[in-house]
């Protein structure tokens, strides 16, 4: 299932560009993007956006354009609060091959990175003001915990909801 219902990059990232720049200008005081890098039969968009508490949210996906769909191959999203926390939504470029079911090393290899996962922690600048932190937490390279695949869209709830006291409206295109 695509996470991406338009027909082509070009629209997509048209879409993006709407998001950030008119939607989000309530609560963002600097956006960069959507910037396309081509690359063979694929495409790279980056994002990057400043909130008004100072809290940054980086993005990047890797495209591709099938028949009338997009589909996305690989994608980041950072989000840092000015504490020095963090969460990275990641998708890997391939998904790691299932491996021997019943071999116990290769489950804990899904287990350890899955294809879709997310990282939570604390930037390795700012692990000194924050007593108490578990030196899991101190590496960016720590637990991966898996997830559904997730889209820009998505991500930029979870901060509204999450990290904002705004409430936005959003007018969804008609069905």
């Amino acid at each position: 299932m695509a996470l991406i219902q338009e027909p082509s990059i070009g629209k997509y990232a048209s879409r993006m560009k709407g998001l950030l720049y008119t939607h989000l200008k309530p609560i963002a005081v600097a956006t960069k993007g959507p910037r396309s890098i081509p690359a063979h039969d694929q495409t790279t968009l980056e994002y990057g956006i400043t909130f008004c508490d100072n809290s940054i949210l980086q993005g990047i996906e890797t495209l591709m354009e099938k028949r009338d769909s997009v589909e996305t191959t690989r994608y980041g999203y950072e989000y840092q609060r000015p504490s020095g926390f963090f969460f990275f939504y990641e998708m890997e470029q391939a998904p790691q091959p299932p491996g021997n079911r019943d071999s116990p090393i290769d489950a804990a290899a899904q287990i350890r990175k899955p294809y879709c996962h997310l990282h939570v922690g604390a930037q390795k600048e700012s692990t000194d003001r924050l007593d108490g932190l578990p030196p899991e937490l101190r590496e960016h390279d720590g637990p991966h915990y898996g997830t559904f695949r997730v889209s820009l869209d998505y991500v930029l709830v979870v901060i509204i909801v999450n990290y904002t006291k705004r409430t936005l409206k959003f007018q969804t295109s008609p069905s």
